[in-house]
């Protein structure tokens, strides 16, 4: 096996392993990358609109959203910029727009699942309290009021004598996304409704991703970590991982149609040394890891539009202030047409090798299996490669395509079929089982074929 190959992202899971049954505790389903051509399309309806912004994705650090180009925006804007936090935005007026009021970008995306591989045992060093970054996102706002005593005080309370800003943020982390502490809307009341900035959302202890995002943002800040809001599109039904392909729209304030897609907010928080670590604050599971496919349009939770235009009227803004942008503004309340049409156009090879020889053979398909494969790599003895089998999960199906052989541990993965845009590729592995050392069952893998 050629351990130089290209290494992806890595994503560690747990299974326990006995020496004639397997059975695994999946925490993470899918790892891969795939790429995308996508065209975001904004058309109001109301006669009277004379200004429109739509956020244009960038590159932002490679987590998730690991390459954006070829980004064409039609008709050509009035303004196309970047406010203070690097969000880019594109800006129309009346005398810019097309005779039917449709505007359209185009970009090409590289995306896939985030997850950090952090030791939460790390001593960090100190912030340098000083940095833009630093003051920057730990200063308040009207939308993540950290500096009010309510906030301060239950902040405070989460995390107690911890002094590590990982394990700071994993608390109010867990605090925020327990349900017990801060729910989701009422029934009565739609997703959309209500203040949704994080002294409101503490006080009357529940709110949607919005709400729950700049909630723990806020408690964040107050005990010295930064930490901003990130917004975009992710697939739907939400425990989708990928984007399918096709067409996915809105028309008016109304989901009545079947999505493929869904906008959302989460968070992120910085790391001294380290850098910005994506969390869901609306899930428990989603800490260092957000495990689906996101398309980013926007970071920062004091976003100012900007053009010399005083945003109040827009929705989801406190005195011409955004928490987020994912959704094409205007000031006008008729109806609209969104779509993103997405498709793809290649995913990564299915053996992905990491730095250190673990390797994950994700997105294979076994009749109406999904399945998915993870191997840590053991260490070299007398010239063989040894890994043993970290995790394998399948999911539509409660049988393995994994076949264990009762007579000398040696398994094989039976052809399975990886489906590109491109055509599919068969894939099939066998391994030899090597020994038990340390309590690890430890393999050597003879061959795999790909056709």
């Amino acid at each position: 096996m050629n351990k130089n190959l290209f290494f992806k992202i890595k994503f560690i899971l747990v299974a326990s392993f006995f020496f004639s049954t397997f059975s695994c505790i999946v925490f993470l389903n899918i790892s891969w990358a795939t790429t995308y051509k996508m065209q975001y399309k904004f058309q109001p309806m109301d006669p009277s609109v004379n200004t429109v912004w739509m956020p244009v994705p960038r590159y932002w650090d490679g987590q998730g959203m690991k390459k954006i180009e070829g980004v064409s925006i039609s008709p050509k804007p009035t303004s196309h910029y970047q406010e203070s936090n690097g969000t880019e935005l594109a800006y129309w007026e009346a005398g810019d727009f097309n005779v039917d009021k449709t505007f359209t970008i185009d970009f090409i995306a590289k995306i896939e699942p985030v997850k950090h591989d952090i030791n939460e045992n790390t001593i960090w060093p100190n912030y340098d309290t000083n940095s833009a970054l630093y003051t920057t996102y730990t200063s308040p706002n009207v939308w993540t009021q950290s500096d009010d005593q309510e906030i301060i005080t239950k902040a405070t309370e989460i995390v107690g004598a911890e002094t590590s800003p990982y394990k700071k943020a994993k608390l109010i982390h867990a605090w925020v996304s327990d349900w017990n502490n801060i729910s989701g809307p009422p029934p009565t009341v739609p997703d959309g409704s209500g203040e949704k900035d994080a002294k409101s959302v503490l006080q009357r202890k529940w709110g949607g991703c919005g709400g729950k995002a700049t909630l723990f943002v806020a408690l964040t800040k107050a005990v010295g970590i930064p930490a901003r809001t990130v917004a975009g599109y992710h697939p739907s039904p939400y425990q989708n991982v990928s984007f399918s392909p096709g067409t996915a729209f809105w028309t008016g304030y109304q989901d009545n149609n079947v999505l493929k897609v869904g906008t959302h907010v989460w968070a992120e928080f910085h790391l001294p040394g380290y850098g910005w670590v994506q969390c869901d604050p609306t899930q428990s599971t989603m800490f260092g890891e957000i495990p689906q496919e996101r398309l980013v349009l926007s970071k920062g939770d004091n976003i100012k539009v900007g053009n010399g235009f005083t945003a109040g009227t827009l929705t989801c803004d406190i005195n011409g202030i955004k928490a987020w942008v994912h959704f094409p503004l205007t000031p006008h309340n008729g109806a609209w047409l969104v779509n993103l049409i997405t498709d793809i156009l290649n995913v990564d090879t299915p053996i992905q090798i990491e730095q250190n020889f673990d390797f994950t053979i994700p997105r294979a398909v076994y009749g109406t299996m999904n399945l998915q494969i993870n191997f840590k790599y053991f260490g070299d003895q007398a010239g063989t490669s040894l890994w043993y089998l970290d995790n394998y999960s399948t999911t539509t199906s409660s049988s393995t395509p994994i076949t264990i052989s009762s007579t000398d541990l040696s398994f094989k993965v039976m052809s399975s079929t990886f489906t590109s845009n491109s055509g599919d590729i068969n894939l099939w592995l066998e391994f030899n089982y090597f020994g038990n050392q340390n309590g690890k069952m430890l393999w050597e893998l003879l061959k795999y074929g790909l056709n």
